[in-house]
């Protein structure tokens, strides 16, 4: 949904300086909130003070959010876009998502993109506060790449960009409801080393009630952090699970084959980087998996389940994407994208003989819940496997994620596959 500022200007401006006014809902708090923001840009010294009490009143944290505001304002020059990203609620609250696009006094052309969390109590609704989006979203060439080998020497300075990257990774973990998360998919690290959080923090109770949200009876394994982990062994059985991520935000699920049993080494900061190795099955070995998918070769599993469709079904899926984008740039979109979940679409199933096909109903469903970010993300992804001249059956598929890895000499470089003699383990 993309508004243009003077128009909401012109709806909110008379209710702002009626003293009586409440916004009822997110989006009205969102727009009414930007026009007293525009508004302490009048001359009227009036004006401006009923501006800012509006501000004050409509504010959980009430000097610190005024201040803020009032430096915004005095920035910009004209109001160009508002642009309604997503919207949705979890155990933090409820949120939209937004960027707002402006000229400042010295002719800058700017974009703040924010998730702004809300509370709505007795017919009125107040703003919380707001964070920097915290996790990248597919088509992102820092997600779409492996993480740095940390050095097995590091440095002083080393050691503490480590500790700093987890702290952050575990904080967005427990804050999205994620079942894992690793490094490359966190917005706040610019250049991520190889480790993964998998699994679930079962002593924080925001993260448990967060995975249970998001994935219904389904247990996970208590939270490890793996630095530089590397695949040791892979089972020749094979187990369906339908797939998400954090850095698809929507209620899109895809069934993805992945092995039933999976032994991994690595590095533990928790214990000063001792050597460990865990032999994980079922729903666990699924999380390892799923996580080292990302950060050992920089895929998610939208990335796995373009490489196993068919080329026909890979080309539909890209088509429905095209469309949908099509549609809401020629038509518009009045639409908020709503990424709260459940409920859940399955777009990409298991076949009876074991292969991945695309449910196009399903696939409908969820695209109007996607936003432009995930579908623009989505479309290059798609375009990118299908420029590639090979497509890959499901047992070559598991072989291109189950090999063995070989970490390389310096901090700069990725993990890589092992040789081809390896692939015999499976």
């Amino acid at each position: 949904m993309r508004l243009i500022p003077q128009r909401i200007f012109n709806e909110f401006k008379s209710k702002i300086l009626e003293p009586s006014y409440y916004p009822k809902n997110p989006l009205e708090t969102l727009k009414s909130r930007l026009t007293a923001v525009w508004l302490l840009q009048d001359p009227n010294k009036d004006i401006v003070e009923q501006a800012e009490s509006f501000i004050l009143k409509t504010s959980k944290f009430k000097v610190e959010d005024l201040s803020r505001l009032q430096q915004l304002s005095a920035r910009i020059k004209s109001w160009d876009e508002l642009q309604i990203c997503s919207a949705y609620t979890n155990i933090a609250g409820t949120f939209l998502e937004y960027k707002l696009s402006f000229t400042t006094l010295d002719q800058s052309k700017q974009t703040m993109h924010y998730h702004a969390s809300y509370e709505t109590k007795n017919q009125s609704c107040t703003f919380i506060y707001q964070t920097s989006p915290l996790i990248r979203v597919t088509g992102d060439p820092i997600l779409q790449r492996p993480g740095m080998l940390f050095p097995f020497e590091p440095t002083l300075s080393e050691r503490q960009k480590l500790e700093a990257q987890i702290e952050l990774a575990k904080s967005v973990l427990i804050q999205t409801g994620g079942a894992g998360i690793a490094a490359n998919q966190c917005a706040g690290i610019a250049n991520p080393y190889c480790f993964t959080i998998v699994g679930v923090f079962w002593d924080i109770p925001e993260h448990v009630k967060g995975v249970e949200r998001r994935y219904p009876g389904t247990k996970f394994p208590q939270a490890m952090v793996m630095v530089n982990p590397v695949i040791t062994a892979v089972s020749k059985e094979t187990q369906n699970f339908n797939h998400a991520c954090l850095s698809v935000p929507c209620g899109n699920r895809c069934a993805v084959v992945s092995p039933m049993e999976m032994s991994v080494k690595y590095q533990d900061p928790l214990e000063g980087m001792k050597n460990r190795e865990v032999h994980l099955k079922g729903i666990d070995a699924v999380v390892l998996w799923h996580e080292l998918t990302h950060i050992v070769y920089g895929k998610t599993y939208i990335d796995v389940t373009f490489e196993s469709l068919p080329k026909d079904e890979l080309v539909k899926f890209k088509e429905m994407l095209t469309e949908e984008i099509r549609q809401r740039q020629e038509e518009g979109y009045s639409q908020i994208p709503e990424l709260t979940v459940p409920p859940f679409h399955f777009s990409v199933k298991i076949n009876t003989p074991g292969k991945p096909q695309l449910d196009p109903k399903e696939l409908a469903d969820v695209l109007p819940k996607m936003s432009e970010e995930t579908l623009e993300g989505l479309l290059n992804q798609a375009n990118e496997f299908l420029k590639k001249k090979g497509y890959l059956s499901n047992s070559d598929l598991l072989r291109v994620f189950s090999v063995f890895s070989t970490p390389q000499g310096n901090s700069n470089t990725s993990i890589t596959q092992a040789p081809e003699s390896l692939l015999s383990k499976l």
